[in-house]
């Protein structure tokens, strides 16, 4: 696979890719060093329009949820890349204005629940949920 991004979604859409790509040359900064370096020169090109960075918003939510779903190898390389590389889009994506919810189906296991909660959160996303923990915003707090 050439690792080369080509896409202004290729972080996104071809993680599970660059994960593993990452595992086989153990390599926990040159894939995400190269997609954040991409990423940023697609954001301060201003080609990209406001309801592309929309569409890109909620296609990476969607997609951390699908990946948690399908996780087989829960390692310190996906946790890296979503610490390095999908938390630095987002905050891209705050810089430019966007912002975006998403609701998970009620009928995800409890172990993949959590997958999600972390990937999210490592991923510099807000989890808003009603179990009581420290680290996730209860309904109450959200409200308020």
């Amino acid at each position: 696979m050439d690792i080369k991004p080509r896409l202004f979604s290729d972080s996104i859409e071809l993680m599970d890719a660059y994960i593993e790509r990452m595992r086989i040359d153990e390599d926990f900064d040159a894939i995400p060093t190269m997609l954040n370096r991409f990423n940023e020169k697609i954001f301060e090109s201003g080609e990209i329009s406001k309801d592309q960075l929309r569409q890109l918003a909620v296609y990476t939510v969607d997609k951390i949820y699908r990946f948690a779903a399908e996780l087989e190898v829960k390692d310190a390389i996906a946790s890296m890349y979503f610490k390095k590389v999908v938390a630095r889009l987002m905050d891209s994506l705050r810089s430019k204005g966007i912002e975006v919810f998403y609701i998970l189906d009620n009928e995800i296991r409890e172990d993949r629940f959590e997958l999600s909660v972390m990937l999210y959160e490592l991923g510099g996303v807000t989890v808003v949920t009603p179990y009581d923990d420290d680290k996730i915003l209860g309904f109450e707090q959200v409200e308020g």
